[in-house]
């Protein structure tokens, strides 16, 4: 499996390399893709193959603000706005439990921030309090400390040599550096993206690590740049985002000052880099004072073209959300009142019979191949 993700992903590599609608930068050689070069692609051209509809009670209620990640068996979700368990369904839907709860009870760990899960189904979580992040094995349902850490994480991921990258953000002076390298005892050892902003941050909590086989992606806000992890930190690809760049002088302002010249204008992030068997997704967001929109960039190696899709969430936010790529099919997750909401017409009757009323609104994974 590991080897076969190495070897396919070599053909994104080359596209991304070789696309013509790729702009090499002349000061560092990485490739750019710029907003307007993709070609465009409608809701057509993305086909529902099946709805798994996550299975809800009112003991795991979930809002519209999840972190997903999924592997062979289990789809693992994440609430960012409540930030109380790790749910963990089966990949038919069916409820298997909440993991790694927050409270001051037996086995409950008292915040959570982060989650990671491992080829063997093992979930490591991060629990940040003040100035210390803390490591924390759940195995079989109890908590094990690996190790506390004097550092300000709001992410990280796992290495295959079982160290680990943390995530800080620009909380100056408090971050030094935005990612370190931490050994399985917690001792810092190496430090990447030094933090030179020395104007008032708001503290920033995003998922900035994307893995994918052997490739390990890593984003941040107010950055166009996505790098990849091989050993040591590079750059893999750069976004223009053209006219929802930040604007010249941002690095000078203080975010709280700046922030509203910035809705007003719109401004681009990146929100997601997912890949596998030489397709390529990279999810983009565009915030605006009134309105939000997703720009998801799609570099597909059997196709040799880069295309590019945007859901606007105030007309529908069916394919607003992607979580990961698997075996060329796109996975996002949606919900039942944004189907019931849908035109019949792009889906069958056998898949709207998955979807059962319920009094309240409940997340659904779509999976959709792209055509």
């Amino acid at each position: 499996m590991t080897i076969r993700l190495s070897v396919v992903f070599m053909g994104v590599s080359i596209l991304i390399f070789g696309c013509t609608n790729l702009t090499e930068k002349s000061d560092d050689k990485l490739p750019e893709i710029p907003l307007s070069k993709p070609q465009e692609i409608q809701m057509e051209n993305l086909i529902i193959r099946d709805f798994i509809p996550l299975e809800t009670t009112s003991f795991n209620l979930m809002s519209t603000d999840l972190r997903i990640k999924f592997d062979d068996s289990n789809f693992y979700v994440f609430d960012e706005s409540v930030r109380d368990a790790i749910n963990k369904f089966g990949r038919d839907g069916s409820f298997k439990g909440s993991l790694a709860t927050v409270g001051e009870g037996p086995n409950q760990i008292l915040a959570l921030n982060d989650f990671y899960v491992d080829s063997n189904g093992h979930l490591v979580v991060l629990s940040t309090i003040g100035d210390q992040s803390t490591l924390i094995k759940i195995k079989e349902n109890e908590p094990e400390v690996l190790f506390n850490i004097n550092y300000i994480a709001s992410s990280f991921t796992k290495l295959s040599s079982g160290d680990f990258l943390l995530y800080g953000s620009y909380n100056f002076p408090l971050t030094k550096h935005r990612m370190v390298h931490v050994n399985n005892n917690g001792e810092i050892v190496n430090s990447f993206l030094e933090n030179k902003y020395k104007n008032k941050m708001l503290p920033m909590t995003e998922r900035n690590f994307f893995e994918s086989g052997d490739d390990l992606f890593i984003i941040e806000i107010f950055n166009h740049r996505v790098y990849r992890y091989v050993e040591k930190l590079e750059g893999f690809i750069d976004i223009n985002f053209e006219e929802f760049s930040l604007p010249s002088n941002f690095w000078e302002r203080d975010i709280m000052e700046s922030f509203p010249d910035l809705l007003e204008k719109k401004f681009a992030s990146l929100m997601g880099v997912f890949s596998d068997k030489g397709l390529m997704l990279i999810n983009i967001d565009i915030q605006g004072e009134y309105e939000s929109m997703r720009k998801l960039i799609l570099i597909d190696s059997d196709k040799k073209n880069n295309y590019i899709f945007t859901s606007d969430i105030n007309i529908n936010n069916f394919f607003h959300n992607p979580i990961g790529v698997e075996n060329k099919k796109i996975y996002f997750y949606t919900y039942q009142s944004s189907i019931k909401s849908l035109n019949k017409n792009y889906f069958s009757i056998d898949l709207a019979n998955k979807i059962p009323d319920k009094e309240f609104d409940y997340p659904v994974i779509i999976e959709v191949e792209f055509l």
